[in-house]
């Protein structure tokens, strides 16, 4: 036999030992209340008492209790570039700087312009994008964990990139004219 198996008939036969070993007697009081007891009094009568077995079987859990460990609620915002800003670079360079809090251990960042994937980075929360065409673009970042389960994303943000264009060189000054 086992321990377990040991230990739950002690525990069945016990309760049962112990009343078959000891009597119970049963007396009424001058106010008509009913005493149950281990040692005899005056006027008391022996009763006969059948121990409840269902009543002392332990609860065995078959399954030890396991406390889910909390999943991490992040906050993801971009901190530049600001929302209807407007960019001026010639090489079409955005820096995107966003901010994680709590800040994980390890991540992947996403940097998505116009809802396409522009460039993903690892543990960094800055990136210079480089030659974005000119116009006006949506950006957004997300942030996944290693093993690519999405765990935040920022708003979207609109900037209005300004380049200088073949068709539209950038002035020279005129000899004799002030700028």
């Amino acid at each position: 036999m086992n321990r377990f198996s040991i230990a739950l008939l002690i525990t069945l036969l016990l309760p049962y030992h112990l009343v078959c070993a000891n009597a119970i007697y049963k007396w009424v009081d001058k106010q008509g209340v009913t005493h149950f007891t281990d040692t005899p009094v005056s006027g008391a009568e022996k009763t006969d008492v059948r121990p409840s077995i269902a009543a002392n079987i332990p609860k065995v859990i078959s399954e030890p209790v396991v406390e889910q460990a909390k999943a991490t609620s992040y906050q993801l915002s971009l901190l530049q570039p600001k929302d209807q800003t407007t960019i001026r670079n010639n090489q079409g360079n955005i820096a995107v700087t966003s901010k994680i809090a709590p800040m994980p251990k390890s991540y992947r960042m996403q940097v998505f312009v116009d809802g396409a994937l522009f460039k993903e980075i690892k543990n960094q929360t800055s990136v210079l994008l480089s030659n974005v065409e000119r116009g006006e673009h949506q950006i957004q970042t997300k942030l996944l964990s290693d093993d690519g389960v999405l765990e935040a994303e920022s708003p979207v943000v609109t900037v209005y990139l300004h380049r200088t264009s073949i068709h539209a060189p950038a002035r020279t000054p005129r000899a004799g004219v002030a700028n």
